[in-house]
């Protein structure tokens, strides 16, 4: 038996990918490095963006400042 695998597309895709994991028929799918960086990069926007919206509901439930007016009432007239 031959171990090699003779079919020419796939052997061709195995010397233009970046990685093993993307041998699928569709060459050069992109590097595993660039789309795990790309999805920590969302990951951290998405946290800050978590981190803002919280930020906005705090700002509603404040308590407001106490405003002092003058007395209608005099005192000592």
């Amino acid at each position: 038996m031959n171990t090699v695998d003779n079919n020419p597309l796939k052997n061709a895709e195995m010397t233009l990918e970046d990685d093993y994991d993307s041998i699928d028929g569709i060459i050069n799918n992109g590097s595993k490095k660039e789309s795990e960086e790309k999805l920590q990069e969302e990951q951290k926007s998405v946290k800050a963006k978590i981190r803002e919206h919280e930020e906005k509901i705090k700002s509603f439930f404040r308590e407001p400042k106490k405003i002092r007016r003058p007395s209608l009432c005099r005192d000592g007239d």
